[in-house]
């Protein structure tokens, strides 16, 4: 994704253009010391910096995010290298004020950043979304791409689209809890009202009396979750659809709260022994979910559920059900 520097928050166009200017006057950036160095600081200061590092904007010099802007002993990496550029900066400029010019002048030396931790994928994310509004590395449900096309029933976008056309019906969806507000009511109870975001859009969701005692628990910023509700109508709205938790885990146990049965499509004409011997590489000893399989001939189908051999479904199983290029149902 290219993003405009200035998009980031609190680096402005002053800097984004002072940047430019020096990358385009003088070559390419090699390190944020060569940064710190070469541009003005006084119009690209230590926050415009720091937010720039943050983003992601200096990634391509192979050095954590989190280097140049974590506390340590010796300081952020950030202070370092503004130090170091304005050291290098005022003795160009006492060099040019001095009698001997550059005679006197002894070369600075780049500091060293700290090692520190990288940042996790979501901690990364999280940031990014705080500076610029969007997730740029990629999106925190990315790794459950496989739960959220096989067990889910609707997106919230979908949700908002059909609307009153959902009534009664039972609702799975998933996302991650972007925003989290606890509240007591004037009776002195306490409710939760959360906004849950997936790949579409974001709604919010309220959490009052039972419900709140027995879903408060996986309500945490940043927590991925999926949900089991049914559609009723909104008591605020008589034209909107609420929905009322019925169930709630976080996305990462869905397979192993979720999945009960897989069934593999077949046409009788193509099973062939390469093909029997790849369904058997899938069968697994400690396996809990059931195996079946529906085999179509020309004029009908046969169903069959193995009583023997079952599944489980880990990440290497997950590839090889993909890689069968097999049509493929849960439950």
């Amino acid at each position: 994704i290219r993003l405009g520097l200035a998009a980031i928050k609190g680096v402005g166009h002053t800097a984004a253009e002072e940047i430019i200017r020096e990358r385009k006057e003088n070559g390419s950036y090699n390190s944020l010391f060569d940064i710190c160095k070469r541009a003005n600081q006084r119009v690209v200061n230590k926050r415009s910096l720091e937010n720039l590092a943050i983003a992601g904007a200096f990634d391509e010099f192979g050095v954590n995010r989190s280097s140049y802007v974590t506390e340590v002993q010796s300081g952020k990496g950030i202070d370092l290298a503004v130090r170091f550029g304005g050291q290098v900066q005022s003795d160009a400029l006492s060099n040019q004020a001095s009698l001997f010019g550059d005679a006197g002048s002894l070369e600075v030396t780049e500091p060293e950043l700290p090692i520190v931790e990288p940042w996790s994928l979501m901690e990364k994310l999280q940031r990014e979304k705080e500076l610029v509004g969007i997730y740029i590395s990629g999106h925190p449900l990315n790794n459950f791409k496989f739960e959220i096309e096989h067990f889910t029933t609707h997106s919230l976008q979908a949700i908002e689209d059909e609307n009153m056309n959902l009534m009664g019906r039972e609702i799975k969806l998933a996302g991650l809890i972007t925003t989290v507000r606890d509240a007591v009511s004037k009776n002195g109870k306490p409710y939760c009202i959360f906004t849950l975001e997936d790949f579409s859009g974001t709604r919010e969701f309220a959490l009052f009396g039972e419900q709140y005692t027995q879903f408060k628990a996986w309500i945490e910023l940043s927590a991925q979750i999926f949900i089991s509700a049914k559609a009723e109508k909104s008591w605020r709205d008589p034209d909107k659809v609420d929905l009322k938790i019925q169930q709630m885990t976080f996305l990462e146990d869905t397979v192993a709260n979720q999945l009960k049965k897989v069934t593999i499509e077949l046409a009788a004409d193509e099973i062939d022994e390469e093909k029997m011997h790849a369904l058997f590489d899938l069968v697994d000893e400690r396996g809990k979910v059931t195996l079946a399989f529906k085999i179509k001939g020309k004029d009908k189908a046969i169903r069959a559920t193995s009583q023997r051999y079952k599944l489980q479904m880990d990440d290497i199983t997950r590839k090889k059900l993909v890689d069968l290029d097999l049509k493929f149902k849960f439950n």
